[in-house]
């Protein structure tokens, strides 16, 4: 049996209500906290108003950044972080999607260092011990609460790049099903998708191992045969928890195994054209399998199976057809476009896009060459 490491957060709550625990929990760790937040869904939905109002009920002192809009850059970073110094704060608390709490585990993670989020992004090595961080999530997709890295734009450069190190792993994790009912449908498709791939790419990744690849396919069997539903019937809330749990899983996944070209590209691709993460990936989905395909036939096989469909009296080919066609088929389901649609980009923005592929590339099952990466970029452009 192989030897592996496992990385998890210090402890993670589960269930409906569990939003209820934060202030109790929140006030082992000091009494300032910096709460992190979007713009004003939950504000309209009067969940931050319950939120702080528990936080304050535990004696802490709530301090509001609800500036995040869409995916986080470096400004958003650098303003979170100034405000969370000057009000000396013990804890980051992240509410919402994937970028609020990309946006609370950076500035945490970077609270006591000097230099600034660009140059730790870049690879300069955080020497000093952050200070705790808190993610709840609204959003069944990301997986960020249980990762130890943070996704940041740089709108400068059109690339994004991950903030790494085990210290930004959450002390606390609360998911709370609930909370993600009255998301945005578009959202939850997005998201979810997004946490499907985690779940595929990290089992069919070169770090894969055997607590991981159970997690995957747990995950795949969970988020596949509930997406539909927490997509278009708002008041199913047990689907809502099933999802819920299977995001949990698709992230420890990530964490601990990776992923692959379909992440590797769509960094760079999503950042390029400023699209939604979920998006980026989803388009590349059917392109990446089918490169994949040749070299994954026993991992499709058990992925087949996950999804609850017979592979049993089937060749390898037959096998990872299928499997490609059921994903596309949920695709359709979903209404998800197979296609980016832009128009007027260049070879040399092809070859730039190309170029700037983050490393989760290294760990795809099948190695990609500089041609094959361009040729799945323009396969899923609309010229």
């Amino acid at each position: 049996m192989v030897m592996f490491n496992f990385i998890t957060p210090g402890r993670i709550i589960f269930g409906k209500q569990s939003i209820g625990q934060l202030g109790v929990e929140a006030a082992k760790f000091g009494r300032d906290a910096m709460l992190v937040t979007g713009v004003s869904a939950l504000r309209k939905l009067k969940v931050l108003d319950r939120v702080e109002e528990d936080l304050k009920k535990s004696g802490i002192k709530v301090f509001l950044f609800d500036k995040v809009k869409g995916e986080p850059d470096l400004e958003i970073i650098e303003e979170c972080r100034d405000l969370a110094k000057k009000n000396k704060v013990d804890m980051l608390i992240g509410l919402g999607g994937g970028s609020v709490i990309d946006t609370a585990k950076a500035v945490a993670g970077l609270y006591n260092e000097k230099g600034s989020c660009r140059e730790y992004q870049k690879g300069r090595k955080i020497e000093k011990c952050g200070i705790p961080f808190i993610a709840v999530p609204t959003v069944a997709g990301s997986g960020s609460e249980v990762t130890y890295n943070a996704v940041i734009l740089d709108r400068e450069d059109k690339i994004k790049r991950s903030l790494r190190d085990f210290s930004l792993i959450a002390k606390l994790v609360i998911i709370d099903p609930l909370l993600s009912v009255s998301v945005p449908t578009q959202v939850k498709i997005r998201s979810g998708i997004d946490a499907l791939i985690h779940a595929i790419e990290g089992y069919t990744s070169l770090k894969a191992n055997q607590l991981t690849n159970s997690l995957a396919l747990s995950a795949v069997n969970l988020i596949y045969t509930n997406i539909r539903e927490v997509a278009y019937e708002e008041n199913n809330i047990p689907v809502h928890g099933h999802m819920s749990l299977g995001t949990l899983k698709a992230g420890m996944v990530v964490a601990n195994a990776g992923l692959g070209a379909i992440h590797g590209i769509a960094a760079s691709l999503g950042a390029y054209f400023e699209i939604p993460h979920g998006l980026a990936c989803a388009v590349l989905l059917p392109k990446v399998l089918e490169f994949n395909k040749n070299v994954c036939g026993l991992q499709y096989y058990h992925l087949l199976q996950a999804l609850g469909e017979h592979a049993e009296n089937l060749s390898i080919n037959e096998v990872s057809d299928n499997f490609i066609v059921i994903i596309e088929k949920l695709m359709l389901d979903l209404k998800i476009h197979f296609h980016i649609e832009r128009f007027e980009i260049s070879e040399e923005d092809v070859l730039s896009i190309a170029k700037n592929c983050s490393t989760s590339i290294n760990f795809n099952p099948k190695e990609l060459k500089k041609e094959d990466i361009i040729d799945i970029i323009n396969s899923v452009l609309c010229k």
